[in-house]
């Protein structure tokens, strides 16, 4: 940028560390920030925007969205960043059957960039009028897959650089497994969340009595029919013995009965 210094015209840059120790710097703070990601009690759309700001951290790369695949295929808009408004909004979705979305399920990244440069694949991505009204120089178009299918995807953008260095995209390109290790962590949890709420459906809906016991024969949970059927309080057998349950005269062969089921020879 020309500015007037003393009566005199200077050039002022800006020049960013993007070497090849400065890239592995930053893999390794992105790969630390990540692993906690899942660990925390976090929504969907949250951990999907850590992800998205941990791409943004390359010095190059100022502006991004970050797609999540649909059922059918298409490429939905989940969050962004740097971006305006109405930008988000004309590119909210990634139809399947544009370009763009084959070259992503066929797990390759797609680059546009005003100085074309080897990487290059799509030109007509910065030179689109609604890329062009936002001011962007480069684009690149990143999937997340897990074994060869995308599941997500990165769109990093700069309104500054005219294109992206190699040393960038082989960044983003190693940090892609650590996205997909992220995003298969969330999805793993949310179906186990859901089993749990099938299970915990089911357990109540029984009209048998059925309770889990731990190791020292204590009530830790037990389903809706015992204390509607049986009469106990809610909560009230928590912690109390299986045995107080029955007669004294029928405690000794329930515990044998237990004995059984713990060393597997009943069930």
């Amino acid at each position: 940028k020309a500015v007037d210094y003393f009566g005199r015209t200077a050039l002022v840059a800006v020049a960013s560390d993007i070497s090849e120790r400065k890239h592995t710097e930053l893999r390794l703070g992105i790969e630390h920030d990540l692993a906690s990601t899942t660990t925390s009690d976090l929504t969907e759309k949250t951990i999907f925007q850590r992800i998205l700001m941990a791409a943004l951290r390359m010095p190059e790369l100022d502006a991004g969205m970050i797609y999540q695949r649909t059922p059918q295929g298409d490429f939905e808009l989940i969050a962004q960043h740097g971006l305006s408004s109405g930008f988000a909004t004309g590119i909210r979705r990634i139809g399947r059957d544009t370009p763009e979305a084959q070259l992503l399920q066929d797990d390759k990244t797609v680059c546009g960039c005003h100085s074309p440069c080897e990487h290059c694949n799509d030109l007509a991505l910065v030179s689109s009028p609604l890329m062009q009204a936002e001011g962007l120089h480069c684009l690149i178009m990143l999937p997340i897959s897990s074994h060869g299918e995308p599941i997500a995807c990165l769109s990093l953008a700069s309104h500054v650089v005219p294109q992206v260095s190699p040393a960038t995209l082989t960044t983003l390109g190693h940090m892609t497994q650590y996205f997909s290790q992220t995003l298969l962590r969330l999805q793993a949890q949310a179906e186990s969340r859901s089993l749990q709420d099938n299970l915990n459906g089911l357990f109540e809906t029984l009209t048998d009595f059925i309770f889990v016991i731990g190791p020292d024969e204590r009530i830790l949970h037990h389903n809706r029919a015992v204390t509607e059927h049986l009469g106990y309080a809610e909560g009230s057998l928590i912690g109390q013995s299986i045995l107080s349950l029955h007669t004294e005269a029928d405690q000794a062969r329930a515990s044998a009965l237990l004995a059984d089921i713990r060393s597997g020879r009943s069930s």
